[in-house]
């Protein structure tokens, strides 16, 4: 059955190419290409003016075959499929997570729960706050205390009206998911509305998430209004004199559309000097890589949450936490360790409080969670969903403590604010409980925000601009159409990873193998053929399956670049 579909593709960039480029592609498929992005707000010479949607009749298994279609037009340098399917992979991992949550939540006594706002102390964040106001008296800073104008921007799931966090400028969020179409019809407005429609069929399936990741920045008294008696209010943001923007992209914490970088590039265009992601996707697309990169060169510090450990998927470090360009955060501990179930890597840059935090939440009571009256509560939580925008924070009162006169005159490109920041967050890090061991896929150390604060900024001439890596170079060898079969290859990996056990028979192997389109299936042999005597000397599980770990070690490479 053939249905609609969307896939987004990269165009040249010489303006009369790309006019032929769509020529060919509506004279070839019969629809007409429309732009991402809108171009208020973007320079000429920005790279997302590159990027248009084309929608076409599709039968499901053809998807990939048509993506290659698309991309043997002449101009067209890349293409990404919104692929239906993925919302099944989306509800298989929140079902996992949920899974998760509660083997957690089981294993976690209450009376095990520190005291609720420990991590305030162990970043020392209001020590550096205070520091920062000093500092301005004495004029050596910018920061005087109170309102800084500093913009982050979040996204997320949305926002909701939970008392906890009033001062988000929900007038200035986007809403980059789709209601039904009776709810466009009536509300033409729902673009500008970002507002979290609590929607929680499975319980905990992170409605209201963004509020949650929102609160440790933005928290603030609320008297117990509108709480539901019995939990208190007991805590509030490390850092609430900031403009939070958010910008909703899905309804859970995993997304396989393009969402979050079409909400980075509006992020861009509203003036956000930082971005806080506590967000993950297994897929990497040109527009995602693009987004983030140019908010780079703008001098947009970034941050991705490296993720949390569930039940078959371990050691992943998902999108945007694994590019180059932003600063990735993992979970750590009121002992000072990191956290056993938080998600590691060499990309890693550092570890912030993630476990037994205690957040707000918003959930429905009624049928399903659809129809009920929406209620206020307090509850803990866990992960780097809430390190990554506790160190948002602090980039923000860096940035306010220091200045744009400071930082224009310290660093003339703007991408080195990024690297020195970067580098003063690492330098100030407390050290790990295993050093040796933890630094190595858990980054520098622990948040200091007290040392950071006081740390002088780095000289620009010693810091490095994050380019491409030199193995990119066989990435931009291959075609694009090639690269389109690299993309179908890691799509269903990454299904077969979360679907498959892979612990015998090489089933991971066969379960792609069965669902590739036939070209797909030509380069898996030649991968096995390549890359299968090599894995089969490495553990004694992977000798059990030569053929799926040749398979994950290729896609692995893909993902690196």
């Amino acid at each position: 059955m053939r249905k609609k579909m969307r896939f987004e593709l990269f165009l040249e960039a010489d303006p009369s190419v790309q006019e032929q480029c769509k020529r060919a592609l509506t004279n070839k498929f019969g629809a007409s290409l429309t732009p991402v992005c809108e171009t208020e707000g973007h320079e000429e010479s920005s790279v997302l003016h590159r990027f248009y949607d084309i929608t076409l009749k599709v039968e499901a298994d053809k998807v990939w075959d048509v993506a290659r279609d698309l991309a043997s037009v002449d101009g067209v340098l890349e293409v990404d499929p919104d692929i239906p399917q993925r919302a099944h992979l989306e509800s298989l991992l929140v079902s996992i997570e949920h899974e998760g949550e509660e083997r957690l939540a089981a294993a976690t006594v209450e009376e095990d729960n520190p005291a609720e706002g420990w991590y305030h102390e162990q970043t020392r964040f209001p020590q550096a706050i205070a520091y920062a106001i000093e500092q301005a008296k004495a004029n050596q800073g910018r920061y005087k205390g109170g309102e800084s104008g500093i913009k982050i921007g979040q996204i997320d799931t949305g926002y909701t009206d939970h008392p906890e966090v009033v001062k988000i400028k929900k007038e200035a969020g986007y809403n980059f998911v789709s209601p039904p179409w009776w709810i466009r019809w009536l509300r033409h407005g729902w673009r500008h509305k970002a507002k979290d429609p609590i929607i929680n069929f499975i319980p905990f399936s992170w409605a209201s998430h963004g509020t949650s990741s929102a609160s440790v920045i933005m928290g603030t008294d609320t008297d117990q209004r509108n709480i539901i008696p019995g939990n208190e209010d007991r805590i509030n943001g490390v850092f609430p004199y900031v403009d939070l923007i958010p910008y909703r992209i899905a309804n859970s914490v995993i997304s396989f559309d393009n969402n979050m970088a079409r909400a980075g590039a509006r992020a861009m265009q509203d003036g956000c000097q930082v971005v806080t992601v506590s967000h993950g996707s297994l897929i990497k697309s040109k527009m995602l890589e693009t987004v983030v990169a140019e908010c780079y060169e703008k001098g947009i510090i970034w941050f991705g949450a490296s993720g949390t450990h569930v039940i078959k998927l371990k050691k992943l470090l998902a999108f945007p936490a694994k590019l180059r360009h932003t600063i990735a955060v993992a979970a750590s501990t009121v002992k000072g360790e990191r956290w056993e179930w938080t998600h590691g890597g060499p990309r890693v840059d550092i570890c912030a409080p993630g476990y037994r935090i205690y957040r707000p939440f918003a959930r429905r009571r009624g049928f399903r969670g659809w129809f009920g009256r929406v209620q206020y509560s307090y509850g803990w939580s866990d992960g780097s969903t809430f390190s990554t925008p506790i160190t948002a924070a602090a980039a923000a009162l860096w940035l306010a403590h220091h200045g744009e006169d400071k930082l224009n005159d310290a660093y003339p490109e703007p991408w080195q604010r990024v690297e020195a920041f970067r580098a003063v967050l690492k330098s100030s890090a407390s050290p790990h409980s295993d050093p040796v061991e933890h630094t190595k896929y858990y980054g520098a150390g622990l948040l200091n925000v007290e040392d950071l604060i006081k740390s002088p900024l780095p000289d620009a001439g010693t810091l490095q601009h994050v380019g491409r890596p030199s193995v990119q170079v066989e990435a931009v060898a291959k075609s694009s159409v090639e690269r389109i079969t690299d993309k179908e290859l890691t799509y269903l990996t990454g299904f077969a990873k979360v679907e498959t056990e892979d612990q015998k028979g090489d089933e991971l192997y066969h379960y792609v193998k069965a669902r590739s389109s036939d070209t797909a299936r030509a380069v898996i042999e030649h991968i096995v053929q390549e890359e299968a005597p090599a894995a089969e000397a490495v553990e004694s599980i992977q000798e059990e399956n030569p053929k799926s770990e040749a398979l994950k070690a290729y896609v692995k490479r893909g993902l690196e670049i």
